[in-house]
């Protein structure tokens, strides 16, 4: 806040912590302390304040110690982090390598697990300077050092001067094949850290990010600070990717192409949800795939495309990039009145609706999409109980015959598909189905189907048919059927109309019609 001084001056009134900072820093601070030195010992002072206020109140140390722990000045004798002077790497620097290790039981820098210290030597061949590190109080030494425990690359010969430290949090030889497992256990440095690595409060996302080499790893600097997830979860995102972690999976990172898809859907809130898996080839073809709770993420020539939930359970059954559809071009989208969604592929499609995905290939795709899809079809979405010939739709069939696919509505579709579709007895239709006045007609090999309006679909064969229609079938007076053709008791070939019946005389081959009666309903004619 400013206050105002009787000169009418104005000055900024240093808060309580501020003022607690200042004179911390000062009483820690020896006489004749440069103004650059107070400032760094300042914040020091500042970070453990917000970091471990109460460990640094309690515990008779230093502030350097709360935050680099004990050893932390060039007479300890200690190699310095490699992140201290590797600008923020935890990695062996260029001209040195991973010589050895050893473990740290139960440390509070890896949420009481082991910690591991690994050796950064000088590469034979290479210079290196014994100096003390410069880092803010993590002041140890570099290339000072002559020491290996040797489980690291055993191909190097000798023993060269330590360069620097790097920290981990999970095995060495998981880390680096080239380290052996023979433990070397050593719990004199279980305080050491620096400013550059996570504290005792560090998450399970700071701990894999360290151990994926904080900013020299793929990754990069973090671009956001951690967020809270669903389901008590959370992600971060970095400049080149993200680490997410849910309980009790742990952590995934994401890199490249699928990083950047899975942040523009949402991260972990969108349709796809956490990752399972990190990134795997696709086996069997190009590119990578990562699945998800709810998807997977394809990438194939640095094109990354999502494929959701149910679209993504029976691209699977399909046999996924190398099965039948081929790679994902584009993510899963809404599509028609927003009911469904549509995942297009190489050679093909799968929209889905409700609990059904439905699998569309070739002509009965390209006939499907030319008649408007879900939209303006008049077929609505696909069921996703259909064979390779007939698939069903809300309001229709498609049959696929030879190269053509055709299209069956209402009564008529569920007739078809009562019958067994293209595999029951009338096989597929002769061509779409048309319509005759208020009638809807569709010829097959063995019969006719006629559905009227608000009527059921009945199937007329020969001899009626042919009488029916020279009758002027649902144009004429006899109307649209109302029963299917059958045979009497006498043997007569009949059916009936809304305007009456025919039979036919097998014997002639003779038809006639018959008024209706006005006692007695079309369906009684018809039982």
């Amino acid at each position: 806040m400013t206050v105002t001084a009787p000169d009418g001056t104005t000055r900024r009134r240093r808060s309580p912590s501020e003022r607690a900072v200042d004179g911390l820093a000062r009483r820690m601070a020896p006489r004749g302390l440069s103004r650059r030195s107070f400032l760094v010992r300042a914040a020091i002072v500042g970070s453990v304040l917000t970091v471990s206020p109460l460990r640094w109140a309690l515990r008779p140390t230093s502030a350097y110690a709360s935050i680099c722990g004990e050893g932390a000045s060039c007479g300890s004798g200690w190699t310095a982090f490699c992140c201290t002077i590797n600008r923020g790497a935890n990695t062996c620097p260029p001209g040195s390598y991973a010589a050895g290790w050893w473990k740290i039981d139960r440390s509070p820098f890896c949420r009481d697990a082991p910690r591991y210290i690994v050796d950064c030597n000088r590469t034979p061949g290479h210079t290196c300077r014994c100096h003390c590190a410069s880092g803010t109080c993590d002041e140890r030494r570099v290339c000072c050092n002559n020491f290996r425990y040797g489980q690291c690359n055993t191909d190097v010969p000798g023993i060269t001067e330590v360069v620097c430290r790097v920290v981990l949090c999970t095995t060495p030889w998981r880390w680096d094949p080239s380290c052996g497992t023979s433990v070397r256990t050593d719990n004199r440095t279980v305080t050491h850290n620096a400013p550059c690595l996570p504290g005792t409060d560090a998450t399970a996302i700071d701990l894999r990010y360290q151990d994926l080499g904080l900013v020299g790893s793929e990754l990069g600097a973090p671009s956001a600070p951690e967020s809270v997830g669903p389901r008590g979860g959370a992600w971060r995102r970095f400049e080149a990717g993200v680490i997410t972690w849910l309980e009790p999976a742990g952590t995934h990172v994401l890199t490249g192409e699928v990083a950047r898809r899975f942040t523009a859907l949402d991260g972990p809130s969108g349709a796809l949800g956490y990752p399972t898996t990190e990134h795997r080839d696709v086996a069997g073809g190009v590119g990578e795939i990562v699945r998800f709770e709810r998807g997977v993420i394809i990438v194939r020539d640095e094109v990354a495309a999502a494929v959701f939930a149910r679209a993504a359970a029976l691209y699977d059954e399909l046999g996924g990039p190398t099965g039948s559809l081929g790679y994902p071009t584009e993510d899963t989208r809404p599509v028609g009145d927003g009911r469904g969604s549509v995942s297009r592929f190489d050679d093909g499609a799968i929209y889905t609706f409700g609990s059904s995905a439905q699998e569309l290939a070739g002509v009965p795709l390209w006939r499907y999409e030319q008649l408007g899809g879900p939209r303006d079809s008049g077929l609505g979405y696909p069921l996703g109980d259909g064979s390779a010939a007939d698939v069903p739709f809300e309001r229709g069939v498609l049959v696929a015959v030879g190269t053509q696919a055709r299209v069956l509505r209402g009564a008529i579709a569920r007739r078809f598909l009562d019958q067994g579709g293209s595999e029951g007895p009338w096989g597929p239709p002769l061509g779409d189905q048309d319509e005759v006045g208020d009638t809807q007609r569709a010829e097959f090999g063995p019969v006719a189907l006629f559905a009227g309006a608000g009527l059921p679909a009945r199937a007329l064969a020969d001899p009626v048919l042919s009488h029916y229609l020279e009758a002027g079938g649902p144009a004429g007076l006899l109307g649209a059927p109302t029963s299917d053709s059958f045979h009497t008791r006498t043997g007569q070939h009949r059916a009936s109309f809304e305007g009456g019946a025919i039979e036919v005389d097998p014997a002639t081959g003779q038809g006639r019609l018959l008024e209706p009666r006005s006692t007695r309903s079309a369906d009684q004619v018809d039982r």
